[in-house]
C-alpha cells in the first residue's frame, strides 16, 4: 500500500490540484473549481495528473520529510527547505537546488550529477557516498559536511565553506576549489588529480596520503597542514604558503615550487626531484 506522506491543495488557473507526496514521487489529480470569467482561458489538464514541477514549486518547504529515494530529477527547487529531512538514496539529476537548505538533511548516497546547488546551505549535511559530479556549488555552505567517499568528479566549489568538513577518500579530480575554505577539513587519501585549488585556504587540513598530481595549488594557504606522504608530482605549487606544514615522505617530483614558503615545514624523505626551485623559494 502506497503511504502518503502529504497532501496539498494547490490552484491552478480554475482548477483546484489534490497534490500527493507519496514513497518515491510527487503526483496530483484536478477538479474544476469555479466557472471562467468572461475572456479567461482554462489551463490544459495533463492526462494523469499534474506534472512534477507545478507540485514541487507548490510545496517548497520539505523540512522534516522522510524523501529517501525520491525522483526530484530536474525540477526547480530553488529557495526551497529541506532542513533535517531524509533524503538518503535520492535522485536530483540537474536539479535547480539554488539557495536551498539542507542544514542536518541526510543526503546519503543521493545523485546530484549535474544539479546547481550555487550557494545552498548545507552545514553538517551527511552527503557520504553520495554523487555530486558536475555539480554547481559555487558559494555554497558545506561546513562540517560528510562528503566521505563521495563522488565529486568536475564539481565546482569556488569560493564555498567546506571548513571542517570530511572528504576521506572522496574523488574530487578535475573539480575546481578556487577560493574555496577547506581551513581544517579531512581530506585522508582524497583523489585530486587535476584539481583546481588555487588561492584558497587549506591550513591545517589533514591530506595524508591525498593524491594531487598534476593539480593546480598556486597562491594557497598550506599552513600548518598535513601532507605526510601525499603526491604532489607535476603539481603547481608556485608562491603557496607551506609554512609548518608537514610534508614527511611527501611526493614533489618535478613539482613547482616557485615562490612557495616551506619555512618550518617538515621536510623529511621528501622526494624533491626535478623539483622546481628558485631564489623566491623559502626553506
Amino acid at each position: 500500500m502506497t503511504t502518503i506522506r502529504r497532501r496539498e491543495i494547490v490552484r491552478r488557473g480554475s482548477w483546484l490540484w489534490a497534490c500527493i507526496l507519496g514513497p518515491v514521487s510527487l503526483a496530483c489529480s484536478a477538479s474544476p473549481d469555479a466557472t471562467l470569467a468572461e475572456g479567461e482561458q482554462s489551463e490544459a489538464v495533463p492526462e494523469g495528473g499534474m506534472d512534477i514541477g507545478v507540485l514541487a514549486k507548490a510545496m517548497s518547504d520539505f523540512s522534516g520529510q522522510d524523501l529517501s529515494g525520491t525522483n526530484l530529477s530536474g525540477q526547480d527547487l530553488a529557495g526551497s527547505n529541506f532542513t533535517n529531512a531524509n533524503l538518503e538514496g535520492a535522485t536530483l539529476l540537474d536539479a535547480n537546488l539554488a539557495g536551498a537548505n539542507f542544514t542536518g538533511a541526510n543526503l546519503r548516497l543521493i545523485n546530484a550529477t549535474g544539479a546547481n546547488l550555487r550557494e545552498a546551505q548545507l552545514p553538517n549535511t551527511d552527503i557520504s557516498q553520495g554523487s555530486l559530479s558536475a555539480a554547481n556549488l559555487i558559494l555554497a555552505n558545506l561546513e562540517g559536511a560528510n562528503l566521505f567517499g563521495a563522488v565529486l568528479l568536475s564539481a565546482d566549489f569556488q569560493g564555498a565553506n567546506l571548513r571542517g568538513a570530511i572528504l576521506q577518500s572522496a574523488n574530487m579530480r578535475v573539480t575546481r576549489f578556487i577560493g574555496a575554505d577547506l581551513g581544517n577539513a579531512d581530506l585522508f587519501r582524497a583523489d585530486l588529480v587535476d584539481a583546481d585549488l588555487r588561492q584558497m585556504t587549506l591550513a591545517g587540513a589533514s591530506l595524508v596520503g591525498a593524491d594531487l598530481t598534476n593539480a593546480v595549488v598556486s597562491e594557497t594557504n598550506l599552513q600548518g597542514a598535513d601532507l605526510e606522504v601525499a603526491r604532489f608530482a607535476d603539481a603547481d605549487l608556485r608562491d603557496s604558503d607551506l609554512r609548518n606544514a608537514n610534508l614527511t615522505n611527501a611526493d614533489l617530483r618535478r613539482t613547482d615550487l616557485r615562490g612557495a614558503d616551506l619555512r618550518g615545514a617538515t621536510i623529511t624523505g621528501v622526494d624533491f626531484s626535478v623539483a622546481i626551485v628558485d631564489d623566491t623559494t623559502q626553506f
